[in-house]
């Protein structure tokens, strides 16, 4: 699954993909204790207005 943009949510990040149909898959990653990678903490289906008053950090361009 490729995401589509990403954000901060404090003390994590989280990752969206949007689909035609305009769901929004939501998942949260926080950095493992070694700081080596990310651990998924969850994962769900989310409204398509949870971000409407966030800025991504990161949006893909391609729109792919």
């Amino acid at each position: 699954m490729d995401f589509d943009r990403i954000y901060n949510n404090g003390k994590s990040l989280i990752i969206c993909k949007t689909d035609k149909q305009m769901s929004i898959a939501y998942v949260e990653l926080t950095p493992a204790p070694d700081g080596d990678f990310y651990d998924v903490k969850t994962a769900t289906p989310i409204r398509s207005d949870f971000f409407k008053n966030k800025t991504p950090l990161w949006t893909n361009q391609n729109g792919d």
